[in-house]
């Protein structure tokens, strides 16, 4: 905590020293008592393993005044730090920092169809803690996902967004397939229409 707090003011610079880099990533163990301000004074370093960590523990830390830096995160340039934040912008963070649901789950929305394969999977996982059946549209075309891991989570997002239009659309993907994707529909039918999963 010391330690990061003291360097805290140096975050801006390129050099800084492995002890304060493993720390950074280490800081949401703290808890109530992590640094969250120094921390947060990490996230905008020009050095990307410097701002994945910081990014990390305030996501974890669940801090309010990480929103901000969340949010920024979302549009690194680097994927891992992208879904490292769009995964920690859940309803509950939403509820628990008083954000708008809306508003947020609309960044969630535009990372559903990132670049990168790792961040969709973070974002339709965050995605799906929202349960709005509207959302479905959003989750839908990535059932086309040329990643096959994407596909099984959109198809896993879709049974806890529930709704009619996400059980019709499980309700094809149970018949035809990969076994992994035939067997996540199936599951995820069950969730989103329990009548209709009897029916197969």
């Amino acid at each position: 905590s010391d330690l990061l707090t003291r360097w805290g003011s140096a975050a801006g610079l390129a050099a800084i020293p492995p002890t304060v880099t493993r720390a950074l990533g280490e800081a949401w163990r703290l808890g109530a008592d992590a640094p969250v301000t120094a921390v947060l004074g990490f996230a905008g370093s020009p050095d990307p393993e410097i701002r994945w960590r910081a990014t990390y523990s305030v996501g974890r830390l669940k801090a309010q005044a990480a929103a901000d830096v969340l949010l920024a995160a979302t549009e690194d340039s680097v994927a891992l730090i992208r879904a490292t934040a769009v995964r920690e912008l859940t309803v509950a963070y939403a509820d628990s920092t008083r954000l708008d649901r809306g508003a947020l789950s609309s960044r969630v929305r535009r990372l559903v169809a990132d670049s990168n394969p790792y961040v969709r999977l973070s974002a339709l996982r965050a995605l799906a803690t929202y349960g709005t059946q509207e959302l479905a549209s959003t989750v839908i075309p990535r059932l086309a996902d040329p990643d096959l891991n994407v596909r099984v989570q959109a198809l896993t997002a879709l049974g806890q967004l529930r709704g009619p239009q996400a059980a019709e659309t499980l309700a094809d993907y149970v018949e035809e397939g990969p076994y992994a994707l035939r067997r996540q529909a199936l599951l995820s039918l069950a969730r989103a229409s329990a009548s209709a999963a009897l029916q197969r």
